[in-house]
């Protein structure tokens, strides 16, 4: 038996149904299904799952294929699909170029021929013909993303996934192509809205041939079938952010498997800083902001205290390093107010810290907690006092060398417990120590 994980994106999966793994057409049954760690008999559409199958090997399965009911997909290389190109593409997107492929968590090298014209300015759309080195699983209406090595290009909707080669500019191809593609308001937003998710209502509604009134019906129609997500909530205002449910899926596939590989790299690590994911999912504050929350509020993840982990995660040292993390803490206690400077081991001095064992104040100088918090008592004690203290008084108060006295002072003003007049340090209003 194997294990995938993903999330549903249409209909649902049972114990016991028969499954096909596309695009290699490998048939095979679930025998279980686990939704955030829990066991189900249901996987509803929406949720990430893990499915365990049986009769398939590991070595058969890669990211990027589908599992779907026997007979509903069929690979596809060669499709015809509605392209939307960036509004801050930095020159025209030009035909017959190679482009990567992204559809669902596919990835996909492959040729972008332009049926309709020679070039694409940024913001525009086009009829085009996508030529993968390798097939891919999609149906029509699936949405996807082009990108080159340093950029996204554009997006759009699949019109045909079993296209044959066209000539360019023919009449009859384009107005077949129109013909499929043509459809309510609310396709035409939600293709939209794939091209360049996250985007505002505001965007949506300035780059559509639509009245205002009929997009923001339109979006609210879209969203209440499931199919669109306001990341802030009803009610709609023009700064709203809008995803289309398939696109939140494959980001919340890569947000996930980000974190899988950053907790298998740094197992000691509480979570990933929040800005490294968000640099890695190329969002920007607002979006990711509000997509963290999202997730935490559905059991995505966990965050807090600026990072971000997956919900199963904890630091767990083995035996060697629970025995130094022991080294270590005696090593810091033995000499309290002066303590050794640790060796390159960041990994384990940050689990020390999340545990609450050690306070790191400065680079290459880490007091144990108990006597980081000695030693701000006596300089506040000092400070009720005399009102002032200096750098030296501080390092004769605690028997210490200035490197430390001064990494204690710069801590506790970054703490806001003292302030820095001149050459003295003064309680910062309001401190009850």
């Amino acid at each position: 038996a194997k294990v995938v994980t993903g999330t549903v994106i249409a209909g649902s999966f049972s114990v016991g149904q028969e499954v096909e793994v596309q695009p290699v057409g490998l048939r095979s049954r679930i025998r279980g299904l686990q939704t955030h760690g829990q066991k189900v008999q249901l996987a509803p559409p929406g949720r990430r799952t893990a499915v365990n199958l049986t009769g398939v090997a590991v070595e058969e399965l890669e990211r990027g294929m589908v599992l779907a009911a026997p007979g509903w997909l069929r690979p596809a290389t060669v499709l015809d699909v509605r392209l939307h190109t960036v509004r801050y593409l930095r020159r025209p997107l030009r035909h017959n170029i190679t482009v990567t492929f992204h559809t669902g968590s596919a990835e996909v090298e492959g040729r972008l021929l332009l049926l309709d014209r020679d070039e694409v300015p940024p913001g525009e759309a086009a009829w085009a013909q996508v030529r993968l080195a390798a097939p891919v699983a999609a149906v029509n209406g699936d949405r996807f993303v082009i990108r080159d090595p340093n950029d996204t290009l554009g997006g759009g909707r699949v019109v045909d996934t079993q296209a044959r080669r066209h000539r360019r500019f023919h009449e009859a191809t384009i107005g077949k192509l129109e013909a499929m593609e043509r459809g309510s308001p609310g396709e035409v937003v939600l293709m939209a809205v794939a091209a360049s998710e996250p985007v505002t209502l505001r965007e949506l509604a300035s780059g559509l041939d639509l009245a205002a009134v009929e997009v923001h019906s339109a979006v609210e129609a879209t969203i209440e079938s499931g199919d669109l997500l306001a990341l802030d909530g009803q009610p709609l205002t023009e700064g709203t952010l809008l995803f289309s449910a398939a696109g939140l899926a494959a980001l919340t596939d890569r947000m996930t498997d980000s974190l899988t590989e950053y907790h298998r790299q740094s197992p000691l690590r509480r979570g990933m800083p929040r800005e490294e994911l968000r640099s890695r999912l190329r969002l920007d504050s607002r979006a990711f902001d509000q997509l963290v929350a999202l997730w935490a509020g559905r059991g995505d993840v966990k965050e807090g205290g600026g990072w971000v982990s997956h919900p199963e995660h904890e630091p767990h040292p083995d035996a060697g390093q629970q025995k130094r993390a022991g080294e270590l803490l005696a090593a810091l206690r033995a000499q309290p107010f002066s303590p050794p400077a640790p060796k390159d081991e960041d990994d384990l001095l940050s689990y020390l810290e999340d545990r609450g064992d050690i306070v790191w104040v400065d680079e290459g100088i880490v007091f144990a907690s108990e006597a980081y918090r000695e030693m701000v008592e006596r300089v506040v004690a000092h400070l009720k006092e005399r009102q002032t203290v200096t750098l030296a008084q501080v390092r004769d108060l605690l028997g210490t060398s200035r490197k430390y006295a001064q990494a204690l002072l710069e801590n506790m003003d970054q703490e806001r417990i003292t302030r820095r007049v001149g050459d003295e340090r003064v309680l910062r209003g309001g401190v009850n120590r």
